[in-house]
């Protein structure tokens, strides 16, 4: 299922979190707000749920780490926060203007949805934007 949660900017943040719970299961989740407090937050609010497809999270690898610190933390496992993917997009295509950026997110998100109708293994990406 393809989900799309907008959340405008000067919603209250606890307001973000809680939307979180309305989204449909095995959902596909793409984090990027303009708070790195509220990514945090979101992230931590899909991990801890459980029931994601993919969870994509906007930035480079030092967010990926200093994230990954945050949200062990605040006790998630190893495991569940390895389900978030950052960077995002597709490593092949490169590129670090907005629009490659949108364009190599955009492809990573319909591989994956295809693949996972044609009920293959789901494709594991490696982020293109470094730090």
């Amino acid at each position: 299922v393809l989900a799309w949660m907008s959340v405008p900017s000067s919603t209250r943040p606890d307001l973000c979190i809680r939307k979180v719970s309305s989204v449909r299961p095995d959902s596909f989740y793409l984090v990027m707000t303009h708070s790195h407090q509220l990514d945090l937050e979101i992230c931590e609010a899909i991990l801890r749920r459980g029931d994601e497809t993919y969870l994509g999270l906007i930035g480079s690898n030092t967010k990926k780490a200093k994230f990954e610190k945050r949200l062990a933390v605040r006790g998630l496992t190893g495991v569940e926060i390895a389900r978030m993917t950052c960077p995002i997009g597709l490593n092949s295509l490169g590129g670090k203007r907005p629009a490659e950026i949108a364009i190599s997110v955009a492809a990573d998100l319909l591989m994956r949805h295809q693949h996972r109708k044609q009920k293959t293994a789901p494709v594991k990406s490696v982020g293109a934007y470094g730090p």
